[in-house]
């Protein structure tokens, strides 16, 4: 649910969105989730979801060469990292497009540009067709090789918002600055569940 707000959406809870996978023995709805990857990061190092274990995420697709829009999307992502870049349960990560070029040396001078935690923001590369896939059947983004020549990329410029469970709870616009203080509000309400279920499980 959400209301609008001087032309800003506010969440009061966020869905679950994605196709569900079906019902458990319970009656509970099994909803999509982001599948299991393995990629390499900036620093070299082997990241899988296990990484973001735990944890609430924000997603995007970009590469490093772009001359336009993946600067101006991870600049306004940039804003919303600052907010939480303190806060141990939130984490972003950006995987290229253009995984040939994008090593991580190009990657590490990529994230040192914006000035980010190595551990916080991972940007990865990897096998091309695991990130294309991933991309388009986890995160219903699209990611592809383009006509134009000789650098061509086609991806969306969503940023998208993972819980703690690996499901998909908004998306938003990367190109858009006003969006991101919805961004930053439904991370904050995300903390706020997940504070509350791991309450609830306590006192179990």
């Amino acid at each position: 649910m959400f209301m609008m707000k001087c032309g800003r959406t506010v969440y009061k809870t966020l869905p679950h969105l994605g196709i569900p996978n079906g019902i458990a023995q319970n009656g509970d709805t099994l909803f999509h989730t982001i599948d299991p990857f393995e990629f390499t990061d900036q620093q070299n190092q082997s990241i899988t979801n296990k990484n973001l274990e735990g944890c609430i995420y924000v997603a995007n697709f970009f590469f490093a060469t772009c001359p336009d829009v993946c600067p101006r999307m991870n600049a306004n992502l940039q804003r919303v990292y600052d907010r939480y870049k303190d806060h141990p349960k939130v984490k972003f990560i950006s995987h290229s497009v253009d995984p040939e070029h994008d090593v991580p040396e190009i990657l590490f001078k990529y994230a040192n540009n914006l000035k980010v935690d190595h551990k916080k923001w991972y940007f990865v590369t990897g096998n091309r067709d695991s990130i294309y896939n991933l991309a388009q059947r986890s995160y219903y983004i699209r990611a592809t090789e383009g006509d134009a020549k000789p650098i061509s990329f086609i991806h969306d410029e969503t940023l998208v918002l993972v819980d703690q469970n690996r499901y998909i709870r908004a998306r938003f616009d990367g190109l858009a600055p006003e969006k991101m203080d919805e961004l930053i509000d439904a991370i904050q309400l995300l903390l706020t569940e997940m504070k509350s279920t791991d309450r609830n499980d306590k006192q179990k």
